[in-house]
């Protein structure tokens, strides 16, 4: 496993990247492809697309036309955004509007580039056969906010987040999403007939959706409600519905609406033109959920003090086909890539697992008394295949056919036995059995065939890349030497073959369409430069070297017939340093063209291959205390981390605009993280300051409710020991922009916050969408320095100012409504000077908006 971020091999079970430190999703069910299943966690992360620049029109001057493109500021700029998005809470408005779903639609080798001028000037043309038309041109590239502004008349219009894309099911049909004045503005140009027409602008975060029919679905995120508008392609959508929270579900073609009434919550079906069609829930406890990708089952986990149930509802009638209540808790739910089957893993008292699986409420009994449970489902839901390790730590290999409930074991082993699922393949997975580190790869079938060995005892490891028309391709990194190489097992083959071995690094940049030839982007030593080669999929063949002359290559292509290859390739470290570079694959002694220089391609009329996703069968640990133990303000409580438990949470009810903290002790050999998930199961909260033995977390809950606290070891300790959680509300002042208070801060102010103590006084600030604040701090005595730190409601930092014996300001601009904490500490630390607090200290805060 590798992290999506950075590429850096991920430890098993573990919740964040070693390296960047980016949160991992949680382990709770294989991978599904879209649209698989429609779930009640957080909502899918918004990726910015590859970054659009402007098609150019050809011109007369020999010198080629040139792109606009932010280098590596730009690529550090998108992954801090991930990071920060990731680390966001679902309800807050922070992604960028996007589109998706629609048809495949045609295909054409149109595509468009954008390109440098001169004074950071840029050009926007649509290239279609041999011809190039100008879109937009005279057009300014704001570096600080990867934005082009357009220009009429010397001063600035409107500007572009980046964001244009040929329409899916029509390449002559451009999507453009603009800034104009506050609002993000969608429209859809029409290159042919040099027409535009607006389907939607807010001034507020909102995700689009391009229906099978031509029609467009918008869903904004307002700060006090959740809208959903439609549009016919031709015309400004008009609003349809209002709601608490608002998905729309493609598989159902349906809004479904989330309303809040005391402490309930009803889940309604809509149609598209607003009208109610089913209640499909209604009342407390409503956990994780997930739509059947056929579209006809709702299963829903209902937590309570007594336990926790998954109930199976029809989408049709809102009728409660079954319930299952066996279990103390619900470790996970998950669903096939096909058809109307349900899995869960549900836990006892005890902590050992179970796996069930139903369709039409008949639940199945797949396994139960496992320690640990992997399980991922062929494409077809009619066979499953999963890993249990027993008490005994012997790791068993099933599969089973979901129907009858019977099973057989395919293999077990004393040592680690981990599944490699492929959900495009309907019969075949893979899995690995690791010995003191030498790796042997099987395969097997769903329906009960091998275990087939393909590679035997390989000082390697071992992870899944990419498989396409039947074709898999799994990356070998061999642990004596720091190499790699790519091993290919074509479709129905008994053997494998290496395509490619003996280099320092390498990945599959692209599959051509007929699946007869690999690009890989590597090196061949440390300290190479990278180059780019084909290699026919074939035993034997020898690679052929595309192209060295560069830095990275970005965004590549093969165009629609599969017979030439598009590609950015950035060649030094300025933003001009970009070019967009054709090679043909088909004819001899062929070389690579420069079509632009200082250019980028945005997109393309054709739907470029993924070759960056990963497949995982996850492993699901015990989570004890999930719908079982409940942790009081004010209380403490203990639980176990290390060995065989994976995560330890604790239910809890908090109230909105109450700082709290929590404190996590445990053994010295235990790095504790902590997590706060909503009544969803949406992570709010993760902090872990590497620091073994204890962690101190405070946030402000945006609502009041329910809420569970978890609780992991970064050190996957082999060991079980325990720890104690203490949850306490914390002193805050009430501030307002506007308001000028004084306070004091005393011994009673002490908090120990990772390895050392701080003395800190908190105030909770509202804040609305587009304030700006000037916050102010005086009154400390001329031997007392301090700091005033302003962060968000679950401790993020935002900014931060110090001052010695002076009034010290921050500033803050606010880009959504929500709670502030304002943090006010000494700051002897800084000075390497300690502060007498014998005595207390008192200061003043100014708030001015």
């Amino acid at each position: 496993m590798y992290c999506h971020h950075c590429g850096t091999a991920i430890p098993q079970n573990a919740r964040e990247c070693p390296n960047c430190h980016a949160p991992l999703p949680v382990p709770q069910a294989p991978y599904q492809e879209p649209p698989t299943m429609i779930t009640g966690a957080a909502p899918p992360v918004y990726t910015p697309p590859p970054q659009a620049a402007v098609p150019a029109k050809k011109q007369v001057k020999p010198a080629v036309i040139v792109a606009v493109v932010l280098g590596a500021l730009l690529v550090l700029c998108l992954l801090a955004a991930v990071v920060v998005v990731l680390l966001r809470p679902a309800w807050l408005p922070f992604d960028l509007p996007q589109l998706g779903g629609g048809a495949k639609g045609k295909q054409s080798d149109d595509y468009l580039v954008g390109y440098l001028q001169n004074d950071d000037e840029i050009d926007l043309a649509w290239v279609h056969g041999k011809n190039e038309d100008m879109i937009y041109e005279d057009a300014l590239l704001d570096t600080n906010y990867n934005s082009i502004y357009y220009i009429v008349n010397g001063e600035i219009e409107r500007y572009l987040w980046n964001q244009v894309d040929f329409l899916p099911t029509d390449p002559g049909k451009l999507l453009v999403r603009v800034m104009d004045d506050e609002d993000t503005v969608v429209s859809l140009r029409d290159l042919k007939k040099e027409t535009e027409i607006e389907l939607f602008s807010s001034s507020d975060s909102f995700t689009g959706y391009l229906l099978e029919n031509g029609n467009f679905v918008f869903v904004e995120n307002r700060s006090e409600s959740v809208r959903a508008y439609v549009s016919d392609g031709k015309t400004e959508a008009e609003r349809v519905l209002k709601a608490d929270q608002i998905s729309y579900l493609p598989v159902l073609n349906s809004f479904l609406t989330v309303e809040y009434e005391d402490e309930e919550a009803i889940y309604t079906l809509f149609d598209l033109q607003g009208n109610e069609t089913v209640v499909l829930f209604q009342g407390e406890g409503l956990g994780n959920w997930l739509i059947t990708p056929d579209g006809r089952l709702m299963a829903a986990v209902v937590e309570s003090d007594d336990g926790a149930e998954v109930q199976l509802i029809d989408t049709r009638s809102g009728e409660v086909i079954s319930t299952n209540d066996r279990y103390s808790g619900i470790a996970g739910l998950f669903s096939a890539a096909r058809g109307s089957l349900v899995y869960f893993y549900g836990e006892d008292e005890d902590g050992f697992l179970s796996l069930e699986a139903t369709t039409d409420g008949t639940w199945v009994l797949l396994t139960e008394g496992a320690r640990k449970l992997a399980a991922t489902a062929n494409r077809d839901a009619a066979q499953i295949a999963y890993v249990i390790t027993d008490e005994d730590n012997t790791s068993i290999l099933y599969t089973a056919d979901v129907k009858s409930g019977e099973s057989q074991e395919i293999m077990d082993s004393d040592d680690t036995l981990n599944l490699m699922s492929e959900t495009r393949l309907a019969d075949t997975f893979f899995v690995t059995e690791v010995v003191d580190e030498e790796t042997t790869l099987y395969r097997c079938s769903f329906r009960g065939g091998g275990p087939l060995p393909l590679l035997e005892e390989v000082e390697a490891s071992i992870s899944y890349m990419n498989g396409i028309n039947g074709l898999s391709f799994l990356r070998m990194d061999f642990i004596e030497d720091s190499t790699a190489a790519v091993w290919v097992l074509p479709k129905n083959a008994e053997e494998g073959f290496v395509l490619l071995d003996d280099w320092y690094s390498l990945d599959i940049a692209g599959v051509s369409p007929d699946s007869s030839k690999v690009v890989i982007n590597g090196m061949e030593d440390s300290g190479d430069d990278p180059v780019l080669l084909a290699i026919d999929v074939k035993e034997g063949a020898e690679p052929v070297e595309i192209d060295d002359d560069f830095e990275s290559v970005w965004t590549l292509y093969y165009t629609s017939d599969g017979n030439s290859l598009l590609y950015n390739a950035q060649t030094g470290d300025d933003e001009e340093d970009y070019e967009v570079r054709r090679y043909a694959l088909n004819t001899r002694d062929a070389v690579v063209e420069t079509l632009y220089e200082e250019a980028r391609v945005i997109a393309t009329g054709w739907v470029p291959l993924d070759f960056q996703s990963y497949w995982y069968a996850y492993t699901i640990y015990p989570t004890q205390g999930s719908g079982v133990s409940r942790l009081g303000v004010g209380q403490s409580a203990s639980g176990s981390l290390g060995g065989e438990v994976y995560e330890t949470r604790f239910k809890t009810s908090l109230e909105a605009d109450t700082l709290y903290r929590v404190v996590v002790s445990a053994a010295d050999t235990v790095n504790p993280a902590v997590y706060l998930y909503d009544k969803d199961g949406v992570q709010l909260v993760y902090k872990n300051d590497y620091a073994n033995a204890e962690e101190s977390v405070f946030f402000t809950p945006p609502v009041s409710g329910t809420f569970e606290i978890g609780v992991t070891d970064w050190n996957y300790a082999s060991s079980e020991s325990k720890f104690s959680i203490e949850l306490s509300a914390v002193p805050a002042t009430a501030l307002n922009p506007g308001d000028s208070v004084s306070d004091t801060m005393t011994t009673g102010d002490l908090y120990r916050v990772g390895e050392s103590e701080q003395y800190l006084r908190f105030f909770i600030l509202p804040v609305k969408a587009n304030d700006y604040l000037t916050i102010t701090i005086d009154g400390f005595g001329e031997d007392v320095p301090f700091g005033a730190t302003l962060y968000d409601a679950y401790y993020t930092y935002q900014t931060g100012t110090y001052g010695y014996g002076y009034p010290a300001s921050l500033y803050y601009s606010a880009y959504y409504d929500g709670r502030m904490i304002l943090a006010i500490t000494d700051d002897s630390t800084f000075y390497g000077m300690t502060v007498d607090f014998g005595k207390d200290h008192s200061f003043t805060v100014d708030v001015v908006k």
